[in-house]
């Protein structure tokens, strides 16, 4: 019998099209406007684009180096430089429809070393948890800032209750019951949490400061073609990391493609002129994506140097 055709893939489709319908969407907003951008005289700061390229590498090998420490706590774990290789490939499979694969990428290098996969969702589960506690403990503290003002005492009021509250919720065993209530409505396998309190605070604590380091990173890509007040950080900060997780969360575009950049696009519009936004939000795309391409191939190219030079030590 001759193999029956394959199916066009609608839903694959559906979820490219809505991304590129967004992203034409912010250029067209950009080819139009194009002669008020050009009126404003911008040029572009080599330095600072420098720096927030640093910064982001910075950020990249925290945020590997916390997944690290993570897995030592849930005894899991491999030798620094591997879990660093691990998470910086990984960090590529959210460009995988359904995120998925961010997950298995991991899972298959840390199973190379006898460590249950099981143990690496978990893992995986808790560094999500960890990141999005983190996020919005930052977002809280713009809530009065949704107009682009400036940063306020009534801002960091709100970002001090609200980590106060997430501190109560990071307790392992408060954690566990929530997350464990959510994975049963979504039908998943329960999971625990083996982490200590004052391990898990810590770590909480650590993903606020690489948020900030992020927003950090951010600010000086905006200050690279625009002069935005320092002032804006926590604004630029939240506004990126609300852009990124709703990217993150959405399910019918690869890697949060166009959704992200719509979000962004918005919040970006309080505080400069729309064609400028629109510049800046598909420049930030171009940024971040090459910044996960770099770390991942440097990441592959220190191990195999490790590996090379093991071969040549034995």
């Amino acid at each position: 019998m001759p193999p029956s055709p394959r199916a066009f893939p609608w839903r694959t489709f559906f979820r490219w099209s809505v991304a590129f319908a967004i992203l034409f969407f912010v250029a067209r907003v950009l080819f139009i406007n194009w002669n008020e951008l050009s009126a404003l005289n911008l040029s572009i700061r080599v330095d600072y684009l420098l720096y927030s390229a640093a910064v982001l590498g910075l950020h990249f090998l925290a945020s590997a180096t916390l997944w690290h420490r993570l897995t030592v706590l849930n005894h899991a774990s491999i030798p620094l430089p591997d879990a660093i290789s691990a998470w910086a490939y990984s960090i590529l499979g959210k460009y995988v429809p359904g995120k998925i694969f961010l997950v298995i990428a991991r899972a298959g290098h840390y199973s190379r070393h006898g460590i249950p996969s099981a143990s690496i969702a978990v893992c995986c589960f808790l560094e999500l948890l960890l990141q999005l506690l983190a996020a919005t403990a930052i977002f809280a503290a713009t809530l009065p800032l949704l107009r682009g003002d400036s940063i306020s005492g009534l801002g960091m009021t709100g970002f001090a209750a609200t980590a106060t509250v997430l501190l109560v919720l990071s307790n392992p065993r408060i954690l566990e019951r929530i997350s464990n209530a959510i994975l049963q409505v979504l039908k998943k396998e329960p999971i625990a949490i083996t982490v200590k309190h004052k391990h898990l605070l810590t770590l909480f604590l650590a993903y606020i400061l690489n948020c900030l380091l992020l927003g950090a990173a951010f600010l000086l890509l905006v200050r690279s073609v625009y002069p935005v007040d320092l002032d804006r950080f926590l604004y630029l900060t939240s506004s990126f990391l609300l852009a990124s997780w709703i990217g993150i969360f959405s399910l019918i575009t690869p890697g949060g493609l166009g959704v992200r950049e719509g979000v962004l696009f918005v919040a970006l519009q309080a505080i400069m002129p729309a064609p400028l936004a629109a510049g800046v939000t598909l420049l930030a795309r171009l940024w971040a994506t090459s910044g996960e391409l770099a770390f991942a191939g440097l990441a592959r190219l220190m191990l195999r140097a490790k590996v090379q030079g093991n071969v040549e030590s034995s």
